[in-house]
């Protein structure tokens, strides 16, 4: 029993030890004001991957990038046939072998957000990819929408393309979205609001699905009942799913 007790206390005080390093290395980064740098892009196509950072996708007068820099951030950008991809990083800090990283940093993923804006009738591809933040995309265009985090919230509204979304722990909400949805979630409720399109799937492995189709129920064939030519597909293995249409709102169970 002596033993167990001297090693639950040696494991508490490395948390506390390892907290509190984190703490202050992120206390010290958080007084450092970030300056915001803008890449004009000359492409058809984004592929954007950044570590612990927030990315948001808006609507602007041009084709661009802007991302905030710190001593310990790097950003490169090139160009790969008719795509600019741009990777955006930051040193890793580590004790005892960990890496702190941004992750503890309190609400340092909120102040440092990464703007892609693009241009009124875009039609190219935007991908976006983060290890931990949130991903916001709201009015634009696109051919194909693909936004996946690792740890974080993704939220799409008033957006005309294919959509995909893909995250592990986080919310995923979608609302007014025209064209075809794939939205994957290990963990994690997704809500699909107003959405239109000819094929529509839905999955998570823990969390609630809600979807409310702008459109009539005669028009899909839902989890494979025969019904309309569209078709949605739901599945949640830890959780209850409830689809509605716009043109009856009542709620089914599927």
């Amino acid at each position: 029993m002596k033993k167990l007790l001297i090693a639950a206390g040696i494991l508490i005080l490395s948390g506390a030890v390892i907290s509190g390093a984190a703490y202050i290395a992120g206390a010290g980064r958080n007084r450092e004001e970030p300056v915001y740098k803008t890449e004009e892009i000359t492409a058809e196509n984004i592929r954007l991957v950044t570590d612990n950072t927030d990315v948001t996708v808006v609507e602007g007068d041009s084709f661009s990038v802007t991302y905030p820099t710190y001593e310990e951030t790097n950003f490169t950008g090139q160009y790969e046939n008719d795509t600019y991809v741009a990777e955006y990083s930051a040193e890793n800090n580590t004790i005892l072998g960990l890496d702190l990283h941004l992750s503890l940093e309190l609400d340092a993923t909120h102040q440092n957000v990464i703007t892609v804006s693009i241009p009124n009738g875009f039609d190219g591809n935007i991908e976006v990819s983060t290890n931990a933040g949130d991903i916001t995309v709201t009015d634009i265009d696109a051919k194909i929408l693909k936004a996946q985090t690792d740890y974080g919230d993704i939220y799409i509204a008033e957006t005309n393309a294919d959509v995909e979304t893909n995250t592990d722990i986080g919310d995923t909400k979608l609302h007014s979205l025209h064209g075809n949805i794939s939205a994957v979630s290990d963990t994690g409720d997704t809500s699909a609001k107003n959405v239109n399109g000819d094929a529509i799937r839905i999955e998570s492995r823990i969390g609630n699905i809600y979807l409310l189709v702008d459109g009539a129920e005669n028009d899909y064939s839902v989890n494979g009942i025969e019904n309309g030519q569209k078709t949605i597909y739901t599945k949640t293995d830890m959780g209850d799913t409830k689809i509605a249409f716009t043109d009856s709102l009542l709620q089914f169970a599927y």
